[in-house]
């Protein structure tokens, strides 16, 4: 069924003209990682073969003719074409449904300018006078309602912080009455009204995301399988992010004003990745290198949990640097008094903590 499924994936770096004055810059440095990382998961994880990449960087692949961009518009053409396909199938019989499910990915400067409106800022905004911006979960509720799709998905790395002044651009869809029940949906946005997002250099090379889309993918990637099944379900998902999500905003010196964890808006019951068949438990060292922080006492207590935080087994103590543990494949955390180290288990090869 994936092969049915459609995603846009948006990441805007570039703000020249949205710093104090229209003449200064206010750019980023984490949405294009983001936006590069969203595309690949969604293409090579979870099976979209129609994903559409928009960057500060590229338009698909290719260079944009006249930078800054996107704009609210090279969004709205994207859009543009799913209503148009609709409408060609309606008139061939078929009926207005283009794919099965639909992602939208956001990652740039946010404002919110009521609760329940979330917003993207476009690249070309001036300062904090003429602020463009895609009304995000306006066009995500006029969406739901359109039967172009049977599930959505609006995953935004964005500030959500109040801008009540400024009147939202609603987008011009002809309203419709709701569609009872609604489609099964999940909005899920980095930051909780009124608060900011963060992004730091979480990389391999120090490369700087969005604290939330970095645990995003790895969670899809199989962070946040569920231990029994194999498979990523929305509870599996937001279970893992309340929990990754957090462990980068308790490190930071001056966490004023930043959102700890992230805002499920919609979180009805999708299935990400299917069961997958579960590998056998088996022993496993895992060595204190001492590359990430204090290396344990020998016969400290250490409790592993899984990425839910349920405990797999006993407390076990470390010996000559070392834990022997039965675990299957998976992110584990490793808890003690004083300290904590996340791991990763793979089929084969030494585990470092």
């Amino acid at each position: 069924m994936t092969e049915r499924d459609w995603a846009l994936v948006v990441g805007i770096a570039k703000y020249p003209t949205f710093g104090a004055t229209s003449a200064d810059p206010n750019d980023l440095r984490g949405p294009i990682n983001d936006a590069v990382a969203v595309a690949d998961v969604l293409s090579n994880r979870l099976g979209v073969q129609n994903v559409t990449l928009l960057t500060s960087n590229k338009n698909n692949g290719k260079d944009w003719a006249e930078p800054p961009r996107p704009v609210v518009d090279d969004i709205d053409r994207w859009f543009t074409k799913i209503i148009q396909r609709s409408d060609a199938n309606m008139e061939a019989g078929k009926g207005p449904q283009v794919g099965r499910r639909l992602y939208v990915y956001l990652s740039g400067h946010g404002l919110a300018p009521e609760k329940s409106k979330r917003a993207l800022v476009s690249s070309d905004a001036l300062a904090k006078t003429y602020v463009k911006h895609f009304l995000a979960t306006t066009w995500h509720d006029r969406l739901v309602n359109s039967r172009f799709f049977s599930e959505y998905v609006l995953w935004m790395d964005c500030c959500t912080q109040a801008r009540v002044t400024l009147i939202p651009s609603d987008p011009p869809f002809e309203l419709k009455p709701a569609i009872v029940p609604q489609p099964p949906q999940v909005v899920a946005c980095a930051a909780k009204f009124g608060e900011l997002a963060v992004e730091l250099p979480l990389g391999q090379n120090g490369e700087f995301h969005g604290a939330f889309t970095f645990e995003l993918v790895r969670g899809l990637r199989g962070a946040a399988a569920n231990p029994t099944t194999g498979g990523i379900r929305t509870s599996d998902l937001a279970g893992y992010l309340y929990q990754a999500v957090p462990q980068h905003i308790d490190k930071l010196p001056n966490r004023t004003g930043i959102s700890r964890e992230p805002e499920f808006i919609e979180d009805d019951e999708i299935e990400f990745v299917p069961p997958q068949p579960s590998a056998a438990a088996k022993a496993r060292t895992i060595k204190f290198t001492g590359k990430n922080g204090p290396i344990p006492a020998d016969g400290t207590l250490v409790q592993v949990l899984d990425h839910m935080r349920r405990p797999e087994g006993a407390p076990v103590a470390v010996a000559g640097g070392k834990l022997v543990v039965a675990l299957s494949p998976g992110f584990y955390k490793l808890e003690w008094t004083g300290g904590k180290r996340l791991i990763e288990v793979a089929d084969d090869g030494a585990i470092d903590a």
